[in-house]
């Protein structure tokens, strides 16, 4: 079943404020999570974009990625990146939640892709396996 999203092009006028090469960070992060689940469904809202399966709930109990525009960077939000291997050492938070952690990306060229990738995908692989 394919989900319904918004057009690239859509999608660039949703963001056109922002600067470009953080629209190009979010844009990565969007094909990243769709190569993994290309049935996912996708939330729009004024500083990013969340990605969950909705046949096992919204975006936190079937959460897949949460990406966020800051200021000058991108936050990639894992909701259960606590209990996730993360052994490149990407992912912070933790203070003031349980279990969601996050990672900053401040450029294309410095981005870990293959780790945060990875941690995706351990996202995915964690909600399909706890929470059907």
């Amino acid at each position: 079943m394919k989900a319904e999203r918004l057009s690239i092009t859509a999608l660039q006028k949703h963001f056109e404020y922002f600067p470009r090469e953080l629209q190009d960070i979010l844009f990565e992060f969007r094909n990243l999570v769709l190569e993994i689940r290309p049935d996912a469904a996708e939330r729009v809202d004024a500083r990013g974009l969340s990605y969950f399966d909705a046949r096992m709930g919204g975006t936190v109990k079937g959460a897949i990625a949460i990406i966020h525009i800051a200021e000058d960077h991108i936050q990639l939000h894992l909701i259960h990146g606590a209990l996730l291997p993360d052994p490149q050492g990407l992912l912070e938070g933790g203070q003031n939640v349980k279990y969601k952690r996050f990672a900053q990306i401040y450029s294309m060229e410095s981005a870990d892709w293959e780790s945060l990738k990875a941690l995706i995908q351990a996202q995915n692989d964690y909600v399909q396996e706890h929470h059907r």
